[in-house]
């Protein structure tokens, strides 16, 4: 069961902070370029967020006020107040978040309208609606929606901005939750998780031309008679 998703327009500037600040600790916080904390003219990094996040730990209203930019540019372009926090999306990590979330909320048929976001999510959307990425990763985290087929901070920190996209393009080859499921479980036969990397099975799809001749195939594969390397050959020879 998910959590509730509350409309942002009745938020008060306080639960705005709260969330703004547990969206840095627990949500976007890998992928985050760089955090720094304005306290006048010191600039403080990560080790003043990790004090902050210690506080908040123990129940405190924040102390810092904390902002999401856009990147660098904007963060240094501006004069922030005393005690803030100011942090970005990291371009790499950032997309591959962005990926990751697009990917599950396919896969799961959410609409992300419901939580005041639109397909595709982008990585400036980790800055400018963060807070419908705070409440939509929240609920696929409480609906159980993460899975040994999607991973996403992990595969953010391992492959950077192309983390995800493989999946993403065999979810849009076949357009069905239950066959992608399946066409994965049998990548994971085959020893392709997200750890290893999924294109040699996007390749295999594209050149199987068809869900049917892509199980066909890997069947074979399976069941000993043919390599991966032997099947793509005979598909891309037509068969032959």
């Amino acid at each position: 069961m998910g959590v509730e998703v509350r409309p942002l327009a009745v938020r008060s500037d306080l639960e705005r902070q709260n969330i703004a600040c547990r969206a840095l600790q627990e949500n976007i916080r890998p992928a985050i370029q760089r955090i720094e904390r304005y306290a006048g003219d010191q600039r403080l990094s990560g080790q003043a967020f990790e004090a902050h996040k210690n506080y908040m730990r123990r129940g405190h209203v924040p102390a810092l006020n904390a902002f999401i930019v856009l990147n660098r540019e904007e963060a240094e372009s501006q004069e922030w107040p005393d005690d803030t926090v100011v942090a970005w999306p990291d371009p790499e990590l950032g997309q591959g978040y962005a990926n990751g979330f697009n990917l599950i909320a396919l896969n799961a048929g959410l609409s992300l309208e419901n939580f005041g976001l639109s397909y595709p999510v982008t990585i400036d959307d980790l800055a400018t609606n963060w807070e419908g990425i705070y409440d939509f990763r929240r609920h696929i985290r409480g609906s159980g929606l993460f899975s040994d087929n999607v991973s996403l901070s992990t595969a953010a920190e391992r492959f950077g901005a192309e983390a995800n996209l493989a999946e993403l393009e065999i979810f849009r080859t076949v357009d069905d939750p239950n066959t992608f499921n399946q066409i994965l479980e049998r990548a994971a036969w085959m020893g392709f998780s997200w750890e290893s990397r999924r294109e040699p099975i996007l390749d295999l799809l594209i050149a199987a031309g068809s869900v049917d001749a892509f199980f066909d195939i890997t069947d074979r594969i399976l069941d000993g008679e043919l390599t991966l390397e032997e099947a793509m050959t005979e598909l891309e020879a037509g068969g032959d």
